[in-house]
This record gives C-alpha cells, structure tokens and sequence, in this order.
C-alpha cells in the first residue's frame, strides 16, 4: 500500500512541476505593479491562441501593496488599432481568488487571482492584446497589471 501511495505521490508532483508560468509584457505605466507569476492554460508562450467557443483560464499570482477590501478585476484588449474594455461575467475579484483564499486581502501576502475568460463563437479570427488590471475596489489603484498577445481562432 505504501509503494501505490508514494508512485501517487510522485505522479502528482511530476504534474505540479511540469506546470509552466505564461510569458507577459510589463503594463506601460510605472504605477501598475506586476504580477508574481501568471499561468494560463495551454499557452506557454505568446502569442497565446484563445479558442472561439471555450474558455481561457488563467491564474494570476500577486501580492498587494497594501491591505485590501475589495478586488476588482479591469480587463481590455487591443486589436485592429483601438481599445475595447471586456466585462467580465463576475466583476467582484474576491469572489474568484483561488479556493480557500478571501477578501479582505493582507499586504504583501501572496494571492491567486482566477480568471475564466468566455472567447464567444462569435468573435473574429484576429490577432490581439489583452490586459488584466487587477485593482483596490475602494482606492481603484493597480495592484497588479500584465499584458499577454494572444490569436483568437
């Protein structure tokens, strides 16, 4: 019994260590703060390819600068020239921190931000950029920020 508990035991850390951080581009302002590490499923490099009709998900670590209250996740992307903000289907970040974790937030301890991306059916086929902001609901201030390209297919 306890050589199928350790064979378990090694699968599931050979899994854990083959998880890769996504490559992301810094956000332009020198106030926005960037994320301790950031995840998204199946892109392990950019451009990352977003397919129409399912989901992206991604975790997003960080620390914030200072106590919190509220989270407020502010996503845009960047195609064909210009700037569209997306709403996401839950705009309370407190409610979509990783398991276990919960608002009010502590200063400097690390959290996990998930995010569950909808890419409708009905997008176009192009090339984009897109920017998570993860903000202080009561000051509006970034506590974390990051750019990824991405291709929706």
């Amino acid at each position: 019994m306890e050589g199928k508990f350790s064979a378990f035991l090694v699968a599931i850390l050979i899994g854990l260590s083959s998880v890769k951080a996504t490559p992301y581009e810094v956000c332009t302002s020198p106030d926005f703060p960037e994320p301790t590490d950031l995840r998204v499923t199946d892109c392990e490099e950019t451009p990352c390819n977003f397919h129409r009709g399912k989901d992206v998900y991604a975790e997003v670590d960080f620390m914030p600068p200072q106590d919190m209250t509220k989270l407020t996740p502010w996503v845009q992307a960047t195609v064909l020239g210009g700037t569209v903000n997306y709403t996401l289907p839950e705009q309370d970040g407190c409610k979509t921190l990783k398991e276990g974790q919960e608002c009010p937030l502590k200063k400097d301890e690390k959290y996990t931000f998930v995010l569950d991306l909808p890419i409708l059916k009905a997008y176009p086929k192009v090339s984009l950029f897109v920017q998570l902001t993860l903000l202080d609901g009561d000051t509006q201030e970034a506590v974390a920020c990051f750019k990824i390209e991405g291709k929706v297919k």
